[in-house]
């Protein structure tokens, strides 16, 4: 298949990915990208009118496209393509987990504390970082109207391997494949709501069940109705669940009572169920999957379209051997169902300790490895002498029936 595959993938009420859009280009550039914003937006409404918030791993042209189109539209950056850049010139893991405490804190308290530390342990780490703006990867700038503190496209990487096999078919034959897919998934999806019994999708029921059981852990004071003053480990917080928020920016954020919220909430006999936003409502659900993507006949079946032949994209040929793979996205595990030994420890088969191998110890003794081979290579070594002796031995009886053969037939 020749061209780019653009896709839009939402968020369902259980967290999963939801196809929204998909098309085929010539290749990912301005030009390409502000054309599928444009058929997007006509489909679903503008960002500004709708309150859309795109997240992108900075794709060519996007960035440029979404500030001439949609000014003050909200943006994120995902994180885990930032850190794929970033580890390229630090890769310390200490500055790693400074940099995703960061981008997740959700006060910006925290957030200064993260950044201080790094400029701290690494000036230019914390400057490469700093060039970014907060807002389009720190968590505690997001607005609380979505309801949603996503940080990356892990989405995107889902459907990306949900089409796997359909993206090596020809074009027609690959959009009639996904289409088929997603007929049967919202179907699926359909048929599954309706076993649910919670009011709230599953995997929210799942969060808050979790949270309930460390309820234990807060000390939790009613203030007054509906209000709490919850004590923790890290800090106190205040509730107000009128208002659906916390002072630790959580449930504000995301819409689902945080561990805070629960402990005042369990403590005045009241269930956070009833406190969750209704975007994660079997309802919102239903309406979502509400939409059905027909069936259609086979290609001899079509209608003739009088308009002009539509031709696909042009076919650019990169030099070297074609590509059959997809090229796997920063830090996307390269064998699905083998666990990754990416960001695992190394450890020394002669004195056991990490970060360095047998090959680098320094430790009295380890030359056993250089030995290991040599006497590997002896060994190899003395198989092949006894091979060519043995070689040479058969070759000899071979000649010795030649001659006798021949003096045989000199005689008669």
């Amino acid at each position: 298949m020749g061209g780019q595959l653009m896709s839009a993938i939402g968020r369902d009420a259980n967290n999963q990915m939801f196809p929204i859009a998909m098309a085929l280009v010539e290749s990912e550039c301005k030009d390409s990208w502000g054309w599928f914003l444009d058929i997007l937006t006509d489909a679903i409404g503008t960002p500004i009118e709708r309150g859309w918030v795109f997240l992108s791993d900075r794709q060519k042209g996007l960035i440029d496209c979404i500030e001439n189109k949609y000014p003050g539209v909200e943006h994120r950056f995902c994180v885990r393509h930032m850190y794929a850049n970033f580890k390229l010139k630090f890769k310390d893991k200490h500055l790693r987990d400074l940099m995703w405490g960061a981008a997740r804190a959700y006060l910006p308290c925290h957030y200064e504390s993260k950044m201080r530390e790094l400029h701290l342990v690494a000036p230019e780490a914390h400057a490469w970082l700093s060039s970014i703006p907060a807002n389009l990867w720190a968590r505690h700038t997001f607005s609380p109207r979505t309801k949603c503190d996503l940080l990356s496209n892990n989405i995107c990487e889902s459907f990306n391997q949900y089409i796997k096999d359909a993206r090596e078919e020809p074009i027609l034959t690959m959009f009639e494949a996904i289409r088929r897919q997603i007929m049967c998934r919202f179907q699926e999806k359909r048929d599954w709501i309706q076993k649910v019994k919670s009011h709230i999708c599953p995997r929210i029921c799942q969060k808050i069940e979790e949270r309930k059981k460390q309820v234990a852990q807060f000390d939790a004071l009613v203030s007054t109705r509906e209000v709490y003053e919850v004590t923790g480990i890290v800090g106190t917080f205040a509730v107000n669940a009128v208002q659906r928020s916390c002072t630790c920016n959580e449930w504000d954020m995301t819409g689902i009572p945080c561990v805070h919220a629960c402990a005042g909430l369990v403590q005045d006999n009241k269930d956070p169920y009833a406190y969750v936003d209704n975007c994660y409502s079997v309802e919102t659900y239903v309406k979502a999957y509400a939409g059905v993507v027909m069936p259609m006949p086979d290609q001899t079946n079509w209608v003739n379209a009088s308009s002009d032949t539509l031709l696909p994209p042009r076919r650019k040929i990169a030099p070297g051997r074609p590509k059959k793979v997809r090229k796997k996205a920063p830090l996307e595990d390269l064998h699905v169902g083998k666990l990754s030994k990416v960001g695992l420890p190394i450890h020394c088969s002669h004195c056991g300790h990490t970060d360095h191998n047998a090959r680098s110890c320094k430790v009295t003794g380890c030359s056993f490895v250089r030995q290991r081979k040599s006497v590997t290579a002896q060994g190899l070594l003395n198989e092949g002498e006894e091979l060519v002796e043995a070689t040479l031995q058969m070759l000899m009886l071979m000649l010795r029936e030649i001659l006798m053969l021949m003096l045989c037939k000199m005689l008669m």
